[in-house]
């Protein structure tokens, strides 16, 4: 009996224990479930109250923002059409035609070149070397832009002619056609069979410029475009004055041009020493005896003995979409 009764003490001992700690965690349970509860009840009132919230301006705002966008639109179409006006655009001829335009403009560049006594290399073509001998013609595609740039080629030179430039070595136009998109005279077409034209790649002229390789998509404005630019490389001989001319009329130029690259090189020293009289000396000379020369072979610098300094320049020339329109080409 005695064993028993051990036995039923430590069975209830074990039973009590055990509803105890079920009794405990049903209450921490408990807890946490209303704890959970009353979150999950805020987050869902918080959630209605964003769903119940008009998510729309006012009448007024929306008359408001109307006004203020038709604003912003006549702002950026009136800064559009001053930003084009001037501007160059791509004209439609024949490839005939463009040659007959450009053996115009080269005998008029030359002849300005001559009255405002600016030297040209022999047979310069003006960047247009391709086109300028043996009757070859562009692409028809080609010729509207060969014509922009024909015109924004024309405009630069006259720049550099009438600023008073000594002498114009190079003119360089970024090149878009292929090296097999040229046709003779006699409408044959330089083509490999069965290959279309690769496009070329060339290194810069100078150390500073961008690299050159033919562009294709070069002074294409395409729909969603604001702008599209024409880069020309220049490479000439002026003197300090005639620089600044230069830089001054190109900012002020109708067409909207950038001078991106500009490099100036001296091409003789900017002191030459003095003269010495005939029959004297030099000892004459180191001792300052120079009374008897005339001024201007007394003089040893100064903007009468200033030489020419070889200048190279590349500007970017850019072309504005139509805002006002909505065509971008």
């Amino acid at each position: 009996m005695k064993t028993k009764s051990v036995v039923v003490i430590a069975l209830v001992s074990v039973l009590v224990l055990v509803f105890a700690i079920s009794s405990f965690l049903l209450a921490r349970g408990i807890g946490q479930f209303s704890k959970e509860e009353k979150k999950l009840d805020r987050s869902v009132n918080t959630l209605r109250n964003y769903y119940g919230r008009n998510p729309f301006p006012s009448s007024d705002n929306v008359v408001r923002e109307e006004a203020n966008e038709k604003a912003l639109l006549g702002w950026m179409a009136n800064i559009a059409d001053a930003l084009r006006e001037g501007q160059v655009e791509p004209i439609r001829k024949t490839p005939v035609q463009f040659r007959r335009q450009f053996i115009q403009a080269r005998d008029q560049l030359v002849q300005v070149a001559s009255q405002n006594k600016t030297l040209l290399p022999e047979g310069f073509a003006f960047g247009f070397e391709r086109y300028s001998s043996d009757g070859t013609l562009p692409a028809p595609l080609d010729v509207p832009r060969l014509v922009q740039q024909l015109i924004i080629a024309d405009q630069l030179c006259r720049v550099i002619f009438e600023s008073g430039a000594s002498e114009l070595l190079t003119l360089r136009r970024e090149e878009f056609e292929s090296a097999g998109d040229v046709r003779t005279g006699a409408g044959g077409t330089h083509k490999r069979p069965g290959r279309p034209g690769r496009p070329r790649r060339t290194t810069a002229p100078t150390s500073g410029a961008r690299t050159w390789r033919v562009s294709p998509n070069a002074g294409v404005l395409k729909s969603k475009d604001l702008h599209a630019r024409l880069r020309f490389g220049l490479s000439f001989k002026a003197r300090e004055e005639a620089v600044g001319k230069i830089m001054n009329a190109l900012a002020a130029h109708e067409m909207f041009a950038v001078v991106t690259v500009l490099e100036i090189k001296k091409t003789e020293d900017d002191v030459t020493p003095p003269v010495k009289a005939a029959g004297g000396t030099d000892d004459a000379l180191a001792g300052g005896v120079t009374e008897h020369l005339p001024r201007t072979e007394r003089l040893m610098s100064g903007a009468m003995l200033e030489k020419p300094m070889q200048v190279t320049m590349e500007i970017d020339v850019y072309r504005f979409a139509d805002l006002t329109s909505g065509r971008g080409a």
